[in-house]
């Protein structure tokens, strides 16, 4: 059993504590987050704009011929 930070007598304060787990980032979300934080490399933010851009294009054009 592990130690116990604090026992109050009716409360165990952090018997049930698990430190946040790291999460792990794909390619496609460091290179989301690459393009918006860097505002130097205009070329990549530029092409990463396009590609959103194309997407919700794509998107919107899924919804209107499901309707």
């Amino acid at each position: 059993m592990k130690q116990l930070p604090y026992n109050t007598g009716k409360v165990l304060i952090g018997s049930q504590y698990q430190p946040r787990q790291e999460y792990i980032m794909s390619n496609f979300e460091y290179r989301l987050q690459e393009s918006m934080l860097k505002k130097n490399e205009r070329a990549v933010a530029a092409f990463d704009l396009v590609c959103w851009i194309v997407a919700t294009g794509l998107l919107g054009w899924l919804f209107v011929v499901a309707v």
